[in-house]
């Protein structure tokens, strides 16, 4: 199977391409990440017209039971996991055989969700268990493989680029270079590693003038949760959110850009007296504050850059009482 997926993400005829992801973001990205063992394969029905951009899902969508046997991320459970087992474009490279054990890093999305809604007989089938993808178009399908008595992974390096010193060994397939391989045990000890730094606090944003509605705060950690704060008058309420990481991907690299910038950088004017937003970055080395007020007639690159970054995180707020403050314009 390795050979079939190579042969076609090579393939002169097919112009699209998986972007590279560090395996940070891909742990970032899963909502479970699990060592277990495919048990069960079946094919269901799709109601309604096929979705554009899911060339794979077209009447019919077959789903596979992961059965879980190590819990690296996620809430542990014993019951299997559903996840759509097959490519849905054409560099998705999907598909475990019955039986496989595999590394998996799923996503519960919202296109997830969607789907498991048109699958005819999801419900009966699987009642209320979430459906899951695996992400990063399937390279979050790290086959195992038993090696003189040690487990490897198999890895597709380049479009999962691996922290710098991973003991990377030849894959299963010699002769295509960019399908290595890792030793589970030193795999699972990063992915580890990676999830408890993104329990730290990554980026603050605020809304505090310049429109209606209450102001509020918003803590957004490396692992995407966060924790909403909303300043109404004479009170203080609380709540805990998950962005989506679709939405985290529109961010790209607007917060480096920034960081770039310098300690502190103040956009656009004072309005009543204040700033309109706030941005605080903690990164590696720093904590960067940024901060705008009202944008004039000129729009400069580092107003659009805190724009990138500012746009995602309150696409995912989900909040109708939360202070609404323009997007920046072109003028």
């Amino acid at each position: 199977m390795l050979t079939e997926f190579a042969l076609a993400l090579s393939s002169a005829a097919v112009p699209a391409k998986v972007r590279s992801l560090t395996l940070a973001d891909m742990v970032r990205d899963a909502d479970a990440i699990v060592v277990a063992r495919v048990i069960e394969n079946v094919e269901l029905p799709l109601s309604g017209e096929p979705e554009p951009g899911l060339m794979g899902l077209r009447r019919s969508v077959k789903l596979g039971l992961a059965q879980p046997e190590r819990w690296l991320k996620g809430e542990p459970s014993s019951e299997p996991l559903v996840f759509v087992n097959q490519g849905t474009w054409t560099c998705d490279i999907t598909g475990a055989e019955l039986g496989e054990r595999a590394l998996f890093f799923f996503t519960r999305e919202s296109k997830a969700r969607a789907l498991s809604q048109r699958a005819q007989g999801y419900a009966e089938r699987f009642g209320s268990r979430p459906l899951h993808y695996v992400t990063h178009s399937g390279r979050g399908q790290m086959a195992l493989r038993a090696v003189a008595g040690r487990e490897l992974a198999t890895v597709w390096n380049g479009d999962v680029r691996l922290p710098k010193g991973a003991p990377i060994e030849p894959g299963p397939e010699s002769e295509y270079s960019f399908i290595v391989s890792l030793d589970l045990a030193w795999l699972a000890a990063a992915v580890e590693e990676i999830r408890l730094a993104q329990k730290q606090p990554w980026i603050r944003a605020a809304a505090l003038t310049g429109g209606s509605g209450t102001p509020w705060e918003l803590v957004l950690r490396g692992d995407r949760t966060g924790t909403l704060k909303l300043a109404a008058a004479g009170s203080e309420s609380s709540r805990e959110i998950l962005l989506e990481a679709q939405l985290l991907w529109r961010l790209d690299y607007a917060p480096d850009e920034l960081a770039k910038f310098g300690v502190v950088g103040a956009f656009g004017d004072l309005v009543e007296g204040r700033w309109e937003r706030e941005l605080t970055l903690h990164t590696e080395d720093s904590t960067l504050e940024f901060r705008m007020g009202a944008v004039g007639d000129h729009i400069d690159r580092y107003e659009k850059l805190f724009e990138s970054v500012w746009s995602p995180l309150v696409a995912g707020l989900d909040c109708a009482e939360c202070m609404h403050v323009a997007a920046l314009r072109e003028k």
